[in-house]
């Protein structure tokens, strides 16, 4: 049986939000960065603060320091 987006029956996607805003949607999107972190699992981040802390994302700098 094939299930379509609006089909109330079908699986609702997992929300995704900003470690660092909060800001969260259900479609992160190519723009969005993911990582995965060993003590919290997936962490994502949206468009912008990815943007804003990209030296410090590359540099593999502990979240606490950005």
């Amino acid at each position: 049986m094939t299930r379509h987006p609006g089909d109330p029956a079908s699986p609702q996607p997992d929300r995704v939000s900003c470690s660092r805003c909060g800001t969260s949607t259900t479609d992160p999107g190519l723009t969005w960065m993911s990582e995965r972190d060993a003590r919290r699992g997936p962490v994502w981040f949206c468009d912008r603060c990815a943007r804003t802390h990209l030296r410090s994302i590359e540099a593999k700098l502990e979240q606490e320091y950005w």
